[in-house]
C-alpha cells in the first residue's frame, strides 16, 4: 500500500470557534442519524464476528498497515477489541462499528480507536452543515482513482454509487480515528465499504478500489494576510494578523476544491465536480444568500458551496460577497467562469 504524510494541526481536528460549534453537535448528528435503530445493540460481540475479524468482516486481524497490521500489536503489546451494530441491510440500511486498540498488562490505556459508520448524511439541515464541514474538511485529501470522497489521518468519508441512495439521498461510509496517515484510512475506508454494501444488497459489480498514492495533499498556513484565503481572490475576512487562525486548502483539478479556515474567523468553502459529490447537498436551501450554488460546467454538475452562517459578519465587504467571489474564483480557475448554467 502506497501514501504520504501530510501536515496536520495538533489533533487533526478543527479549532478555535468553527471546532467548539460543531464537535459536540457531530457526535449528537451522528448518534441521530446513523444509530437511531441501533440503539441498545452496539456492545461487545452483539453481532456475531470472528475473533480476527472487524466490523462485519471488512477488517482482517495481522492484515495490512495500521491497526489492524502486526506492527501496532508487537511494538505496544496491544489487543483489539471491537463493538458492532448488526450489518446494514436493504430493509435498514446503515450500521456502526467501532474498533479499539489497548495496551495489555493492565494499563488499560488505548493506543488508538476507530468509529466508523454507513448510513446518509442527516436530514436536518444545521445537522447537515455540521456534518459536510466534519468530512469535507480542508485537512482531509481527495482519494485517488476517482473515487469519490476523502481522507485524512484521523477522518475519511467516501460516497457510495447510487444504487445504494435511499429516499434520494446518497450513502456514505464514514471514519473517524487517529490513524495518523491518509492512506492506511483510505484503505480501511475502501474495505468496509465494499462489505458494508455487499451486506445492504447494492454492491457494484467490480468492487470499489484504488492503486494509486496520494499524490496531492492538502496545505496547512498560518495566515498572513486575510485577503485571498487559500489562495482565492476575492475571499477576504476583516481580522488582524493576530488572530490565530489556520487554514486548509485543497485543490484536485475539477473534482473537489476545499477551504477551511479553523480559528477566531471561521470559515468553509467547498466546491465539487463529480455527481456523487455533488449529491452530498441534496436536501439543503440553495440560492447565493444560502451558500449552495448549482452549475453544469462543460456537462460537469457543479456544486459551490459556503457555510452561511460561519463568517458571522466579519466578511469583506460583506459576507454573502466573500461567497459570491468564491463562486466566481474558482468558477474561474476550473472553466466554468460565468458560462456556466445555474
Amino acid at each position: 500500500m502506497t501514501g504520504g504524510n501530510g501536515e496536520r494541526n495538533e489533533n487533526g481536528k478543527q479549532t478555535g470557534h468553527l471546532r467548539r460549534r460543531r464537535r459536540g453537535t457531530v457526535a449528537v448528528v451522528a448518534a441521530t442519524a446513523l444509530l437511531a435503530t441501533t440503539a441498545g445493540l452496539r456492545a461487545t460481540d452483539t453481532w456475531p464476528f470472528r475473533g480476527d475479524s472487524h466490523c462485519w468482516g471488512a477488517w482482517q486481524e495481522r492484515e495490512g498497515e495500521g491497526p489492524l497490521g502486526d506492527r501496532i500489536l508487537d511494538r505496544d503489546d496491544a489487543e483489539r477489541f471491537s463493538e458492532e451494530s448488526p450489518p446494514p441491510t436493504t430493509d435498514r440500511p446503515e450500521g456502526t462499528c467501532e474498533l479499539t486498540v489497548r495496551e495489555r498488562g493492565g494499563t488499560e490505556r488505548d493506543v488508538l480507536s476507530l468509529s466508523a459508520a454507513y448510513g446518509r448524511p442527516p436530514a436536518d439541515a444545521r445537522d447537515h452543515r455540521t456534518w459536510i464541514a466534519q468530512y469535507l474538511h480542508g485537512s482531509a485529501a481527495a482519494l485517488p482513482d476517482g473515487l469519490d470522497g476523502v481522507a485524512s489521518g484521523d477522518r475519511a468519508m467516501l460516497v457510495l454509487p447510487a444504487a445504494c441512495d435511499v429516499d434520494g439521498r446518497p450513502s456514505t461510509v464514514t471514519l473517524d480515528g487517529g490513524v495518523g496517515d491518509e492512506a492506511v484510512m483510505a484503505r480501511l475506508l475502501v474495505d468496509l465499504a465494499n462489505t458494508a454494501m455487499e451486506k445492504a444488497g447494492c454492491a457494484p459489480d467490480t468492487p470499489l478500489s484504488f492503486t494509486s498514492p496520494f499524490t496531492e495533499l492538502p496545505q496547512r498556513e498560518t495566515p498572513v494576510f486575510y485577503s485571498r484565503l487559500c489562495g482565492i481572490p476575492g475571499v477576504e475576512f476583516d481580522r488582524p494578523v493576530e488572530a490565530g487562525n489556520t487554514e486548509f486548502t485543497g485543490a484536485y483539478g475539477t473534482r473537489l476544491q476545499i477551504c477551511s479556515v479553523d480559528g477566531r474567523v471561521a470559515a468553509h468553502y467547498v466546491m465539487t465536480g463529480t455527481p456523487r459529490l455533488g449529491a452530498l447537498f441534496a436536501g439543503l436551501p440553495e440560492g447565493p444568500g444560502r451558500g449552495l450554488v448549482r452549475k453544469t460546467c462543460d456537462g460537469r454538475p457543479t456544486v459551490f458551496y459556503g457555510e452561511a452562517d460561519a463568517l458571522g459578519g466579519t466578511g469583506v465587504p460583506d459576507d454573502q460577497t466573500v461567497f459570491t467571489r468564491f463562486v466566481a474564483s474558482v468558477s474561474k480557475r476550473i472553466g466554468c467562469d460565468d458560462g456556466g448554467r445555474r
